[in-house]
């Protein structure tokens, strides 16, 4: 499905199959530093494990804020 997640176009996915196990997947683009580049970003985690997966993903991509100027 796609959403906006931590202000940033996202894309999740449920329930993939990798290596026997359910996982789900969740893919953010955010601006680059470099003209004409974005940075892609993306977060695999078992659902029970998916949000604090997201929240520590927010916290790198947020300190990354400067390079998008």
């Amino acid at each position: 499905m796609k959403l906006e997640l931590l202000g940033m176009p996202c894309l999740a996915v449920r329930d993939l199959r990798i290596d026997g196990e359910s996982l789900d997947q969740a893919y953010f683009a955010r601006p680059s530093h470099r003209e004409n580049f974005v940075l892609v970003c993306r977060v695999t985690a078992a659902r029970s494990e998916f949000t604090r997966a997201v929240d520590t993903a927010e916290v790198i991509l947020r300190s990354l804020e400067g390079l998008a100027e």
